[in-house]
């Protein structure tokens, strides 16, 4: 059996979108012949809310848990100076001393042994000195797991994959902080041309890596849904007092959310009518509270904000809302779609061609993107598996909406029946990645031999 060690900083409990993508490797890897030992931190959960990413482990000591999935190693977290700042103080006290600190460290991690991701390093240093891997996988972000990836290769003599859920230096070719693009890139080129391979989501971004580290060689494994938690969880039925829609975690700046929100507003008072819109996990919950009541107390209450839950909770969660939005992500597929086909919620994508949310894009969207770029990723999955609606712009939107409550005061329901989803199963992608593993095992033993 192929044995892996896998850096992987976000992981459950931590309720975050990319800890999936590696946790479906540990959950299994073994059915397909490959042993995983996992290192993470130690998550809590405490909050509920983005301070989950910055509080501190309960314990100072290396967690070890082993079961039929493989082995997990969960390092202890203490919080850098600025962490503590914010814990202490809040988010709107000491921001700009905060960014200057965390900017500094996450420059210096990469050449002194300093940063929240250190423990990592030192346990799987510890771990290999008395145990054999024949491969060392790391998942980014954050990116400074490729260093220790490449560090911990070089030190043991073991050839190590990146797996890039999004583009690393590519992020910031836009940033009008030249040198920060610069160094960026020079540091991605120098740390990843040792992979021996690299797996990333898309062919976008793949595209994007190959610019950077041009004869790494590549292959795309794309995020989906883990139809063993469906299996699990009981999928409640909609509500029915009234039409709701769901979102669910991060909210980016290229993202129309007050569009959206104006647009909601227009059909709620035009029409005097209720729809409860829902968000579960989002990074702007003040904002969008105080936004609303500020500029549309009309929907005041009808928009609430759930904290952060985990994932066997979120989905019987979104379930019971009739309509999951899905803001563009145009040359990205993302994750979230996966799992709003997977618990089979009529979806809305919104914006197809609206020119403010192309101007949105203009000035946000964090990556270039050529004339070849295909910009309807998430567009192409809905029309194959009917599993939503593409809106065009804020006119169709309307339409949309008053189509929607049409059907939920007729039926008590919104239907949806997404066709061909045996084909973004999580399982599925493992064992893709698993077949890779097998595929580079054997150039290795060829060329040894």
């Amino acid at each position: 059996m192929i044995k892996v060690l896998i850096l992987a900083y976000d992981f459950p409990p931590y309720v975050s979108v990319g800890g999936q993508r590696p946790y479906s490797w540990y959950k299994y890897f073994k059915n397909f012949g490959v042993e995983p030992i996992v290192i993470t931190r130690q998550w809590s959960n405490a909050y509920g809310n983005a301070l989950d990413f910055v509080a501190p482990s309960e314990s100072l000591m290396l967690e070890v848990e082993q079961n039929e999935w493989g082995t997990l190693l969960r390092t202890p977290y203490r919080p850098t100076w600025s962490h503590r700042l914010l814990l202490k103080y809040g988010p709107k006290r000491f921001r700009r001393v905060r960014s200057v600190f965390t900017g500094a460290l996450a420059f210096l991690q990469f050449y002194l042994p300093v940063g929240s991701q250190r423990e990592m390093y030192r346990a799987g240093y510890a771990f290999l000195k008395n145990n054999a891997v024949d491969f060392i996988i790391a998942t980014g972000e954050p990116f400074v797991l490729f260093h220790y990836a490449r560090k911990l290769s070089k030190k043991f003599d073991i050839p190590w994959l990146a797996d890039y859920r999004d583009p690393w230096s590519n992020q910031f070719e836009r940033n009008s902080l030249i040198l920060l693009y610069a160094w960026q890139k020079r540091v991605e080129r120098r740390i990843v041309s040792h992979a021996c391979h690299a797996i990333t989501v898309s062919a976008f971004t793949k595209e994007k890596i190959k610019v950077t580290v041009p004869k790494l060689s590549l292959t795309v494994i794309p995020n989906g849904f883990d139809e063993a938690v469906l299996q699990k969880v009981t999928v409640p039925k909609q509500r029915t007092d009234c039409l709701s829609i769901a979102y669910v975690g991060t909210l980016y700046d290229w993202h129309p959310l007050d569009y959206f929100l104006s647009l909601l507003n227009q059909y709620v008072v035009e029409n005097k009518a209720t729809i409860s819109m829902n968000f579960y996990g989002v990074n702007q919950e003040d904002w969008i509270l105080r936004h609303v009541n500020e500029v549309y107390p009309a929907l005041t209450s009808m928009v609430l904000v759930h904290k952060k839950i985990p994932y066997e909770q979120l989905l019987p969660a979104l379930a019971e809302n009739h309509v999951m939005l899905l803001f563009n992500y145009y040359s990205f597929m993302g994750t979230k779609v996966f799992d709003y086909l997977a618990i089979k919620r009529k979806i809305l994508l919104c914006f197809l061609d609206d020119p403010i949310a192309e101007a949105l894009k203009r000035t946000a969207f964090p990556t270039h993107e050529s004339e070849n770029t295909d910009v309807s990723l998430q567009a192409t999955l809905l029309e194959k598996t009917k599993g939503g609606i593409g809106v065009k712009d804020g006119l169709h939107l309307l339409e949309v909406l008053n189509q929607l409550q049409r059907e939920f005061n007729q039926n008590g329901f919104v239907n949806a029946d997404p066709i061909g989803l045996e084909a973004y199963t999580r399982k599925a992608n493992v064992s893709q990645f698993a077949q890779v593993l097998k595929m580079l095992l054997a150039d290795k033993k060829q060329l040894e031999d």
